[in-house]
């Protein structure tokens, strides 16, 4: 009771949830301007293909190896 001493407050902040999803268009700008800002400093390397005999981490360190990723 907050009109005793030591009560409680009168209108106390309620937990709340600040979340906000960005627009869509945004979210996609935002992708396409981060991907290309990478491509213009050449950080992003594209593969045509990527074949394994057996899915295993080995393989995979070996090739990321190979291209200094």
């Amino acid at each position: 009771d907050p009109s005793q001493v030591g009560g409680g407050v009168a209108f106390a902040p309620k937990p709340r949830s600040y979340r906000y999803t960005l627009p869509k268009k945004l979210r996609r700008l935002a992708m396409l301007s981060a991907l290309s800002s990478k491509v213009l400093e050449n950080e992003i390397i594209v593969l045509d293909e990527l074949k394994f005999e057996e899915p295993k981490t080995k393989e995979m360190v070996k090739v990321l190896e190979n291209v200094k990723a």
